[in-house]
């Protein structure tokens, strides 16, 4: 999995939320969030989303757990 996100990930620092729509084709990058109380919260204090990073870590966590 984690040489799947490596590929995946063509940028491996910040996206803004536009960035992110455009890539992945969606019209807001938190319509999966619903289900996270806190997730206007995260939009509202961030300008963008470190995915690559983010991804790394839960793959790399999960494999060494």
């Amino acid at each position: 999995m984690i040489e799947l996100a490596d590929k995946t990930f063509d940028t491996k620092g910040p996206m803004t939320y536009a960035e992110i729509s455009k890539k992945w084709n969606v019209e807001d990058p938190f319509v999966i969030c619903d289900y996270i109380n806190h997730w206007q919260s995260v939009r509202d204090m961030n300008t963008s989303l470190e995915l690559y990073n983010r991804a790394m870590y839960i793959l790399t966590e999960a494999k060494r757990v």
